[in-house]
């Protein structure tokens, strides 16, 4: 049963299906069934329910996501009475505007907006036809539809999420083989174009041999951190995340900047494993997730420096991998409670198991 938690409030029960909620919490959207037709909804603790109107000539609306500033929630409108694949429509709503269709790539028939970015300003999803499987599409209030299309080889492409200024996009594409290998995450950025998460990771130097990272489920506000469902080398369904961003050696406490504190933070943890968050290794990467004499040389090395900003997709972000640390996070799956544990460093990467007891 959906549920809204607060710490003043504790559990209140909401209705059907919760799908997506804004950053602050204030707005949760969803699915229900209004009048015996499927409707998306908002909800707001002021306001309450209010059920999503279709297009002019549909009857079921279908919510995906909102942008995390709650202005804007994505979906679809549709037609009961149309043919199967046919008639769903991607569609944005608006408090003042109400709902309004965006549009669809020239030879598709039906389409769904999945996810927006943080003011709604960047709507990504995928559209096909009848004869043609989904592929990707990116949507700008001043650009309109962008097709992004698919990976080589793929027959059918799917968005799932976008960043919060919306430059760099994830999403799975079905490779038609056997299960449960047939699909695989990709990432985009109009720098690079439509790649194969795997191989962007097996490029920086990392060993996945026997995973499968398969369903993306969301990306990071700064595009960094991308985190969905796989399978482990055992065969077994897990979680994972992937994080792309930069680290600066000497930083350890991730502030961004080689200073004081962090000469302290070497003195103070000096022989430990480090902490539980990850910080206190000053070591570039690979890290060897210990305060040793390396962090005390990185910190005297780098003092002073101060972090680059993680570069935007679009002028050539991601394409620097030499001092990236790629975090690869296991979770069991089909769980619903977790508690983290850092464990000692593997392979040279950081790496995070999250455990359920």
């Amino acid at each position: 049963m959906p549920f809204r938690w607060t710490e003043t409030g504790g559990f209140e029960q909401l209705d059907d299906v919760v799908t997506d909620i804004s950053a602050d919490g204030s707005v949760i959207v969803g699915n229900t069934r209004h009048n015996d037709l499927p409707r998306g909804y908002r909800w707001t603790e002021s306001g309450g329910f209010d059920i999503l109107d279709p297009l002019a000539g549909h009857d079921v609306t279908r919510v995906s996501g909102i942008s995390a500033d709650g202005s804007v929630i994505v979906g679809i409108s549709g037609d009961t009475q149309a043919e199967p694949g046919a008639g769903a429509a991607p569609a944005r709503w608006t408090q003042n505007g109400g709902v309004e269709a965006i549009g669809l790539p020239p030879g598709s028939s039906f389409g769904w907006a999945m996810g927006a970015n943080a003011d709604g300003t960047v709507i990504v999803g995928h559209s096909g036809s009848e004869t043609a499987g989904p592929e990707i599409f990116r949507w700008t209030e001043p650009g309109g539809i962008q097709e992004l299309g698919k990976l080589p080889g793929d027959l059918d492409g799917f968005a799932v999420d976008t960043s919060a200024d919306g430059s760099v996009v994830v999403g799975w594409g079905d490779t038609n083989l056997p299960s449960p290998f047939h699909a695989r995450t990709f990432i985009w950025d109009a720098s690079h174009g439509m790649r194969d998460l795997r191989d962007v990771l097996t490029e920086a130097g990392l060993d996945f041999s026997g995973w499968s990272l398969n369903f993306p489920r969301g990306i990071s506000d700064d595009g960094t951190k991308i985190v969905g469902q796989g399978y482990n080398p055992a065969g077994l369904r897990e979680s994972w995340l992937v994080d792309l961003s930069t680290n600066t050696p000497g930083d350890t406490n991730g502030d961004g900047v080689v200073d004081a504190d962090d000469l302290n933070n070497v003195r103070d943890f000096f022989g430990t494993m480090g902490a539980s968050d990850g910080t206190l290794d000053g070591d570039a990467y690979p890290f060897d997730c210990l305060v040793n004499i390396d962090d005390l040389n990185a910190v005297r090395n780098h003092f002073g420096a101060m972090a680059a900003p993680v570069p935007e997709p679009g002028a050539g972000g991601l394409l620097i991998f030499g001092a990236m640390a790629f975090l690869l996070t296991r979770r069991r799956a089909d769980q619903n409670r977790r508690m983290m544990e850092e464990t000692p460093c593997k392979g040279g990467a950081k790496t995070r198991r999250l455990n359920v007891p």
